[in-house]
């Protein structure tokens, strides 16, 4: 085999690599009341999928809604629970007494995630706006912007540069649609809620965001205020049994006392009669990902800490079906199975299984892009030239004749020829 087609035949392969998507058992879990027919999706239409379950406008007007829950204009969900969970495999969730995390009624949607980055934030915002990290801009928890420069995401330096589905409920109900994200961790709760800049250009709007700060307690992202403290936290551990002696314990903690919250603040919001906006509900479970890298993915601690969520949230969901009279739609998200995250130390590794153009092509294309094109020809063609011209060096070097006026008699000490003797 020639060396140029030993190149085309590298990069061919590249091309086909490019089209792969990860598959670590991420996966989507919808209940509504309509059936569906989903099977696999992918992360850039997760956002067309919430918005179509409770009643929204559509994200991309292009997206193949076919296999998609049937809904109705006249019947919308007065309310949408999002609920994501990293670090775990559907095989992790069975092993654990669960109610709220039992899918074995439900139809699992296999959520077809790029291969970079691999970090739970990022992937929380792709879903959420339904734009890749090239467009919404946060690649990570932290990225290096360049050798000397890195950037945190959801920082004032590293913000989210398009409107996420929070977003657009804000802004289109004017604030009157009540919005609630919960994390133990500030970058997912940033994520699952509206815009910093959005909530503090509107202090008024129904916004609040929750998340634990190691010496406050469990804070208001768009305030500041501290909503639990530290040793409310602990007495609500106590009380519960638990014994909080490490930080991913005080994580779990600020999670499970943040779903009890839930309710008793959507109550004490005033949402306006003439808002047709679905009220959204956003809760990023982001301590078993502590509590794994800790104590090893599927631990006796994660498996108990994956209980002690899942009791919370069976409670918090009849909290809500009651107070919304059973209107109210649900999606389960497992972001991925991995317990790495993209920052400042784990980019070089995760770059080396960056391919071009990975996030924002879907599986079933069959078709390459313009610049693809050119790359393709480029890297062919100069192959062949480059090949071609060392043959016919290595060509011209064996049949050169070694004159005494050649560069060759010149630089060497080879055998020289014998002048005539006149």
């Amino acid at each position: 085999m020639s060396s140029s087609s030993f190149y085309a035949l590298i990069f061919l392969g590249l091309c086909m690599m490019s089209l792969i998507h990860a598959d670590d058992g991420s996966f989507v879990v919808v209940r509504s009341s309509e059936e569906h027919q989903l099977k696999s999706i992918s992360e850039l239409h997760v956002a067309d999928l919430i918005s179509h379950v409770a009643g929204l406008p559509p994200v991309h007007q292009h997206t193949d809604r076919t296999h998609f829950p049937r809904s109705s204009l006249f019947s919308r969900p007065s309310a949408n629970l999002l609920v994501s969970i990293d670090s775990v495999t559907l095989d992790i969730l069975n092993e654990a007494p669960t109610h709220f995390f039992n899918f074995e009624n439900d139809r699992t949607i296999s959520l077809k995630k790029a291969d970079y980055p691999e970090d739970a934030v990022s992937t929380a915002t792709t879903i959420l706006t339904g734009e890749d990290y090239t467009s919404h801009g946060i690649v990570g928890s932290s990225w290096k912007f360049s050798k000397s420069i890195s950037v945190e995401g959801y920082s004032d330096n590293g913000n989210c540069q398009v409107a996420k589905i929070n977003d657009r409920v804000a802004m289109n109900s004017e604030g009157g649609a009540r919005i609630i994200s919960l994390s133990s961790n500030r970058q997912m709760a940033a994520a699952m809620g509206i815009h910093t800049e959005l909530a503090a250009a509107h202090p008024d709007w129904n916004a609040e965001a929750m998340y634990y700060a190691k010496k406050q307690g469990l804070v208001d992202l768009y305030s500041g205020e501290t909503i639990k403290s530290i040793d409310e936290i602990r007495d609500f551990a106590r009380y519960n049994g638990m014994t909080l002696k490490t930080a991913e314990g005080h994580k779990l903690a600020s999670e499970l006392y943040g779903i009890k919250l839930i309710p008793q603040h959507i109550q004490s919001m005033t949402r306006a009669d003439n808002v047709h906006a679905p009220d959204m509900i956003n809760i990023g479970i982001s301590s078993i990902r502590q509590l794994s890298l800790r104590y090893g993915v599927g631990s006796p601690q994660v498996l108990d800490a994956i209980r002690l969520l899942d009791n919370a949230l069976v409670e918090l969901m009849g909290q809500l079906e009651e107070y919304y009279n059973g209107e109210i739609t649900t999606e389960i998200i497992n972001l991925q199975s991995s317990t790495e995250e993209h920052s400042f130390y784990t980019q070089a590794k995760q770059q080396v299984h960056l391919k071009d153009d990975a996030p924002t092509t879907t599986d079933d294309s069959d078709t390459y892009t313009q610049d693809e094109v050119s790359a393709f020809q480029t890297k062919f063609w100069v192959a062949i030239v480059l090949t071609i011209a060392i043959i016919l060096g290595a060509l011209a070097l064996v049949k050169m004749d070694m004159l005494e006026n050649s560069l060759i008699y010149r630089t060497t000490d080879g055998p020289r020829p014998i002048p005539d003797v006149q």
